[in-house]
């Protein structure tokens, strides 16, 4: 199988015309090497996706491949070609050139009709150095004329970075949406379950979520909490989107959490195999697992039935929930990504919402104690 074959299989792309029109052949040697290296499939969905980007867009702009190395003039032209340059209370102004944005289009890579947001043109450009990297060339993407120009792009327009979920699913929302649940019936003990593992084993992403498996629950001794003897298990999440290939990444889960779970698996009867599957309106349980997308609309689902505006939260709530919780309720930050099994402090902290520090203590610590 030639090179191009053999990456579509992996990453499972439906543009192999088009990726194999626009990728040179050290450019499909790069994204293959990220598969040798054991990339999550998502994140090389998004390098070739990055990568096929960068290489009709730099066509466009100047009618040739991306040169290796990136001249810092094509890299700031990229910048400019994307950003929305308007001051934050004016109309979004988006630079591309007319000619630029009717060739992306005409390729089928983007309807370019407006600014990147500035996540995604900071994922591109570092796509683009991770690539100068894995090919031998010195990273220009990271020169500091380029930070300083994507630092001052940052104070830039009105496109701020938004949260996946715009709010935190923290204790109170949390049972509200357990109150959804009938636990008498097979698919309320699903979603109970559902709920509570995902937010009690630190935040669980819903993908985690969809691809846990019975051969990833391992039964522990019952653990001791204020007097009470709880139910401990610890899931094994395998590869995660921040875990390495070698890595073993294991969470707790403790208490009602855990003896929810269990109730779950005992109820469906599910021996081995997905934990959490579709249950139809006769109550059998389906052999397949669910998908991340069904995981979340089944949160939707029970945000629209607790009379919230689904708008505001999705899923991804219950990570940024869970770490909000864990401040308000005093636990450190570090304790906390012990469970969340975030890698930077700096990313953990983002998903403290607004509402954590005025109800933290931390705001008090000038006052004067009676």
């Amino acid at each position: 199988m030639d090179r191009l074959g053999e990456l579509i299989t992996v990453v499972g792309l439906d543009s192999e015309g088009l990726v194999g029109s626009l990728l040179s052949d050290s450019e499909l040697d790069v994204l293959k090497e990220i598969v040798r290296n054991g990339t999550p499939l998502n994140t090389l969905r998004a390098y070739v996706s990055d990568l096929t980007y960068l290489e009709a867009w730099c066509q466009g702009a100047t009618g040739e491949p991306l040169p290796w190395p990136a001249t810092q003039d094509l890299i700031l032209k990229f910048i400019a070609h994307h950003t929305d340059s308007s001051a934050p209370d004016e109309e979004p102004c988006f630079n591309m050139p007319e000619d630029v944005r009717q060739i992306l289009a005409s390729k089928g890579i983007s309807k370019a009709d407006k600014a990147h947001s500035i996540a995604t043109i900071e994922r591109r450009l570092a796509t683009w150095g991770k690539a100068h990297v894995m090919q031998g060339y010195a990273n220009t993407i990271a020169a500091d004329e380029v930070k300083a120009i994507l630092a001052k792009a940052k104070k830039t327009g009105s496109r701020l970075r938004r949260p996946h979920s715009r709010k935190p699913i923290t204790r109170d929302v949390l049972d509200l949406l357990l109150e959804q649940c009938d636990p008498s019936r097979l698919v309320g003990k699903r979603n109970r379950a559902i709920l509570l593992t995902a937010f009690s084993s630190g935040g669980r992403r819903r993908s985690e979520i969809s691809k846990l498996k019975m051969e990833n629950l391992i039964h522990e001794d019952p653990v001791t909490h204020d007097g009470r003897l709880l139910t401990c298990l610890s899931l094994e999440l395998g590869r995660t989107k921040t875990s390495q290939a070698d890595e073993r990444q294991v969470v707790k889960l403790v208490g009602r959490s855990a003896d929810i779970l269990l109730e779950w698996v005992r109820a469906a009867k599910i021996a081995d195999g997905p934990v959490f599957r579709a249950v139809d309106r006769w109550g059998k349980v389906a052999p397949r697992a669910l998908t991340g997308s069904g995981v979340n609309g089944i949160i939707k689902q029970l945000i629209s039935a607790a009379e919230l505006d689904p708008a505001d939260y999705s899923a991804h709530g219950l990570r940024s929930g869970f770490l909000t919780q864990a401040g308000r309720d005093g636990h450190s930050l570090l304790d906390a990504m012990q469970q969340s099994q975030h890698r930077s402090t700096q990313q953990a902290a983002r998903y403290y919402q607004p509402g954590a520090i005025e109800t933290s203590g931390v705001v008090l610590v000038g006052e004067k104690k009676n």
